[in-house]
């Protein structure tokens, strides 16, 4: 498992990651970061997966924007549409499973589905 970071949505995301293959997004919920993910990230990379588990917009390590207005469903949304696009691999068969520890705001849901589709 490493560390690394992404920049996406105006904003740099800490990331756990793991493994070659197909990716696998793993979004955590409030109040938990990717560290939660730390004992799936390495059983996902042993079966075949690129396991990323980013903290999101505030948690961890990633930016910390100042306003409340920065942390609006819409912008969460966002934010993990921009995630998908920075880490989508490019061809015709390319896949991105996204994962979440919670049930997921309509709006958040609709964002995910949206960007994985594209």
């Amino acid at each position: 498992m490493r560390s690394e970071f992404i920049d996406a949505n105006g904003i740099r995301f800490h990331c756990l990651t793991g493994g070659e293959g197909p990716i696998v997004l793993l979004l955590h919920g409030f109040p938990q970061f990717s560290y939660e993910y730390r004992h799936l990230i390495p059983a996902l990379a042993k079966a075949g997966y690129r396991a990323v588990a980013p903290d999101m917009r505030g948690f961890g390590e990633t930016t910390r924007p100042p306003r409340i207005e920065d942390y609006a469903l819409q912008t969460l949304g966002d934010d993990v549409a921009a995630l998908i696009e920075a880490l989508r691999p490019r061809g015709p068969r390319s896949r991105i499973v996204t994962l979440t520890k919670v049930r997921s705001p309509p709006s958040l849901r609709q964002m995910v589905r949206r960007a994985v589709a594209a």
